[in-house]
């Protein structure tokens, strides 16, 4: 029970109901009872420690969410620059975001990209180009392949699109 009531402790987890109800039992003397309080303590303990975890999971991500919002541009952006940043293995991190957004980093990011490059390709005149290198991408080639699979229709075609229809659905 002092073990129990360490790991507890050390969690911030508030286990005073489980002492009182393992110190009125003790002056019992019934061991099954102390037993069933002690399995409970462990339960609860465990309930407690996982929804620490996911809380803990869930402000990281939202952290490192941020950062990509505010970093989408940087060419280096990938699982490994951010796991250096936020000192986690890339796999984790990636086993983290999975479960809180529900989609991969890669899709995410990628989505960010290319909503930020059809606000451009709409308002301003850059070259396409450009416009791969103002959000983030290397090449132009890969921007325009990762805006084709998503959009189905390149990055011209987009910026034709918005121009011929007047400005109104881009």
């Amino acid at each position: 029970m002092t073990l129990l009531v360490r790991i507890a402790n050390e969690h911030n987890i508030n286990c005073q109901k489980y002492i009182d109800k393992y110190n009125q039992i003790l002056l019992t003397e019934q061991i099954a009872s102390l037993q069933e309080v002690v399995l409970e303590f462990c339960k609860y303990i465990c309930v407690e420690v996982e929804s620490a975890k996911t809380r803990n999971a869930s402000d990281v991500i939202m952290l490192i969410q941020k950062y990509i919002i505010d970093n989408y541009n940087d060419s280096n952006m990938s699982l490994k620059h951010l796991s250096d940043i936020f000192k986690l293995s890339p796999s984790l991190l990636s086993k983290m975001f999975k479960n809180v957004t529900n989609e991969n980093f890669a899709v995410y990011l990628q989505n960010i990209r290319l909503s930020r490059a059809k606000q451009l390709l709409h308002n301003s005149d850059i070259s396409i180009a450009e416009v791969a290198e103002k959000v983030g991408y290397n090449s132009y080639l890969s921007f325009k392949w990762a805006f084709i699979r998503a959009e189905r229709m390149s990055p011209r075609e987009y910026r034709e699109q918005c121009i011929g229809i007047n400005n109104q659905s881009c």
